[in-house]
């Protein structure tokens, strides 16, 4: 306890002396001032929060169906996200979603279920998609797997729709697209 108590002691002025530009009266200096505006866990890109112009309650048609979307509001660090697919009147698939801080930019998880909530996915598996483009009212995820690259582009339309697209391409150059227009409900 006593060799803890000389080192504090000694610490503690040459912290004063020479530890912070604050300590010493000196200004911040503008790499002190671009840590002050980073997130606790370090980080300067985007945000969840950055992603807020997708909030809503939002459905289209696709085919002979109806897909729906909802997006909560930021909380904690996180978005919710819900999707239905109507087919027939009958549920062709829901997921479940949720867009989380990442080390350097929000990530997009999901699972998929089926009618009963039979899930798609092992218990511990997400899919996930990391944010790798981001502008005023867009957001470009993308996921890469052993058979196929996948991006998912969230976009607003001029009419203030959202434009989800589903862009996958295989590892043979293969390419497919699946787009969902929503309106706002």
């Amino acid at each position: 306890m006593l060799d803890r108590r000389i080192l504090i002691t000694c610490l503690i002025p040459l912290l004063a002396a020479f530890g912070s530009p604050a300590a010493s009266g000196a200004p911040p200096s503008p790499t002190d001032e671009l840590r002050a505006g980073e997130d606790d866990d370090g980080a300067s890109g985007p945000s969840v929060a950055d992603l807020d112009w997708i909030i809503g309650n939002w459905r289209g048609e696709k085919g002979d169906g109806i897909v729906e979307e909802q997006w909560s509001t930021a909380g904690g660090g996180a978005m919710m996200g819900m999707f239905r697919w109507l087919s027939e009147d009958k549920v062709r698939l829901y997921e479940f979603m949720l867009i989380e801080a990442g080390p350097e930019a929000p990530v997009l998880r999901l699972k998929h279920f089926s009618p009963g909530l039979k899930g798609w996915e092992e218990k511990e598996v997400s899919i996930e998609f990391h944010l790798t483009g981001h502008g005023d009212e867009r957001a470009v995820f993308e996921m890469d797997s052993e058979i196929e690259k996948t991006k998912l582009v969230y976009e607003r339309t001029p009419d203030g729709g959202l434009e989800a697209r589903l862009l996958k391409t295989k590892d043979d150059g293969t390419e497919s697209a699946t787009v969902f227009n929503y309106s706002r409900q």
